[in-house]
């Protein structure tokens, strides 16, 4: 069974398309197709992340904390924690 769909794309998106399908030599019906096939013939893969993305988190997370307060230690005492429970 062949399924036909119909898509309406930015005349910028059709135009990028239709460059690539030319430079490939093929119709823009060919190259969509080529598309669709390339994406759901990959594997599902999680996206991994690299040391040097791990390295930069706390970095991240730590941009604009200049202007919170520093609290005094006591504040993470377990006796400040439990204060209500015996």
């Amino acid at each position: 069974m062949i399924m036909s769909i119909s898509i309406e794309l930015k005349p910028e998106i059709e135009e990028l398309l239709q460059q690539e399908a030319w430079a490939k030599g093929v119709s823009l019906e060919a190259y969509v197709e080529e598309l669709i096939v390339q994406q759901v013939s990959q594997p599902h893969t999680t996206s991994h992340i690299g040391s040097e993305e791990i390295d930069q988190a706390p970095n991240s997370l730590a941009e604009g904390s200049d202007d919170r307060p520093v609290l005094p230690l006591e504040v993470y005492s377990r006796e400040s924690i439990y204060q209500d429970h015996n």
